[in-house]
């Protein structure tokens, strides 16, 4: 036979009764109905009746409030732990000011938490905050930081002067996205490409900033974006390991600010930076590298985000209550075989390298000193032949058809070759995917005047004039080459056909145009961008960048483990 509660209850679903809405919140209310069920239930103790609708109503309103309300857990000023409850309905700037006040800050603070930056316009459920119900009683962690006061309201912020800047970028046409390591364009559809650019753009941006407090913002920007790119194309954010980088950055920064536990879904971040890893290289790279390690022997640079990636996940796993021992036991070998001591830096060092690059050659070298030496003069070598040019690499986005022109190597190639014609000039840099070097040689070679008699030696075989001068120039001079390209039937490639002029239009009386100057340059934040996304896009890094990342000192993750194996 049912329990008492259990036919209450369904006597209030078949009536359909909501307890937590009036007129239930008065006791009278409730008798009254505790002596209707009573009598419907053939139950003869009322006041059992309504002490069941009394503990059903406070369970409903507590069940209520916690989808409302959300508890927020965080570090104040000094130090000292905090918890207060804010209902889902506060706005933003309300929000701000009552957990500033529960952690003793006297100005304004920046809040984060679950991964998401509080703004002051909307409420904290429109911005996505879970209730206590959705997180089944467990606080939300934030991170509070002090931060001076409001700008003006009509001065952006860095990120969103970023954000523009990518959104005109994304929009210029002669801007291409390419794979850093292949060199072959990126077929982005067109929805996301904006979203793509921008989420780049800002997750270099943050990898530049001083320290974890500053960077936190373009890391969270550039997971939102992210999001849109998913929206997008679901299946473009797998394949981008850009994404799986900035997960290993962004919980790597929330731990640099004290509290590695805000990210709930720290482990799932970390699991797609470990994807990340696995694609960049291969399926065996995690336990190869752990292997190595384990065995005492020193492993290449390239192993560093994973040795960063395994500390993060025994501080997530710990923070979860979970056992930690083997991942932090993995973290330490890791650690220890990227280790190299000052003795064997200190020779590199000597050759004027910086102790990141020293230390970044070393560990791309395992630890052998003279090959480690020889990279570093190597790249003095690149850097000093890099400030004489910089060059335009060839085949950036070109297509196999050569349909693809790069828009800096057609400029370039028009500052070699100022009088020839731009339909040429095109053909040339389509037939050499890009090359504007060997492009301006091709155009050269066929505006130099032939040898007479060289000439006259190839007409006397019975070649045509029109295919003996093409022939000849492309062999350089030489005759024997080119009467063995003509005696094998070769051509001279068609030249480029210009379009047919349109036929003329009577013009209104109009004074002329202004004489067309050139291409006014970039602005300064629309170049930053284009120079962010190019560095980062694959991982094409400039050797700089890659000795601060391959260079890392790794401190702050030994301190980390130590301080969760003590």
């Amino acid at each position: 036979m049912a329990s008492l509660e259990e036919r209450v209850v369904a006597r209030l679903r078949e009536e359909k009764v909501k307890l937590w809405l009036a007129p239930y919140d008065d006791d009278g209310a409730l008798t009254a109905t505790a002596s209707t069920y009573a009598a419907a239930l053939d139950e003869e103790d009322v006041a059992a009746v309504a002490a069941t609708l009394r503990d059903l109503r406070r369970r409903a309103v507590e069940k209520l409030a916690a989808k409302r309300r959300r508890t927020v857990r965080g570090a104040g000023a000094a130090g000292e732990p905090f918890e207060v409850a804010i209902d889902g309905g506060t706005a933003g700037a309300d929000a701000r000011a009552v957990l500033a006040a529960a952690g003793g800050y006297d100005g304004r603070v920046r809040v984060i938490a679950g991964g998401r930056a509080l703004v002051d316009g909307a409420t904290l459920a429109a911005q996505g905050w879970p209730s206590d119900a959705e997180r089944a009683g467990r606080p939300l962690r934030a991170i509070l930081i002090a931060e001076p006061a409001a700008p003006a309201v009509d001065e952006p912020s860095e990120v969103d002067r970023l954000l523009d800047a990518c959104d005109r970028l994304a929009r210029d046409r002669a801007f291409d996205i390419s794979d850093g390591r292949s060199g072959r364009r990126v077929r982005v559809p067109p929805a996301a490409r904006p979203a793509l650019v921008q989420a780049v753009a800002l997750h270099a941006r943050g990898k530049r900033c001083g320290d974890a407090a500053a960077a936190i913002d373009f890391f969270l920007a550039a997971d939102e974006a992210f999001d849109r790119v998913r929206a997008a194309a679901p299946a473009l954010v797998d394949e981008v390991d850009n994404f799986g980088f900035l997960q290993l950055d962004l919980c790597r920064a929330y731990a640099f600010l004290g509290d590695g536990a805000c990210l709930d879904d720290a482990e799932r971040r970390l699991a797609a930076a470990e994807r990340s890893l696995a694609r960049r290289f291969d399926d065996r790279y995690e336990g190869r590298g752990v292997a190595a390690a384990r065995a005492g022997r020193k492993i290449p640079a390239a192993f560093v985000p994973l040795a960063r990636c395994k500390v993060l996940r025994a501080l997530a796993a710990a923070c979860r209550g979970a056992d930690a021992s083997a991942l932090a036991a993995d973290g330490a070998c890791l650690l220890a075989a990227l280790r190299h001591d000052a003795a064997a830096l200190a020779p590199l060092e000597a050759l004027g390298a910086s102790r990141a690059a020293a230390l970044a050659a070393l560990r791309r070298a395992e630890g052998d000193a003279a090959e480690a030496a020889a990279a570093i003069l190597d790249a003095a070598d690149r850097r000093g032949a890099k400030r004489k040019e910089a060059p335009i690499v060839a085949g950036g986005g070109a297509t196999s058809d050569g349909s693809f022109v790069d828009a800096r190597a057609l400029d370039r190639l028009g500052r070699e070759c100022p009088g020839v014609a731009f339909e040429a000039r095109l053909a040339a840099l389509k037939r050499r995917d890009n090359n504007w070097s060997a492009a301006a040689a091709d155009l050269r070679r066929a505006a130099a005047p032939v040898d007479a008699a060289k000439l006259a030696a190839l007409l006397e075989l019975g070649a045509d004039r029109a295919v003996a001068e093409p022939a000849l120039r492309a062999c350089d001079g030489d005759v024997d080459h080119a009467a063995i390209r003509l005696a094998s039937g070769w051509r001279p490639p068609p030249a480029a056909t210009p379009a047919p002029a349109p036929a003329p239009v009577p013009a209104p009386s109009l004074p002329p145009p202004p004489p067309r100057g050139p291409r006014p340059p970039m602005d300064a934040e629309l170049e930053a961008a284009h120079r962010l996304v190019e560095a980062e896009l694959g991982g094409a890094l400039e050797d700089e960048d890659a000795d601060a990342i391959d260079g890392a000192d790794l401190a702050y993750e030994t301190a980390l483990l130590e301080s969760l194996r003590s």
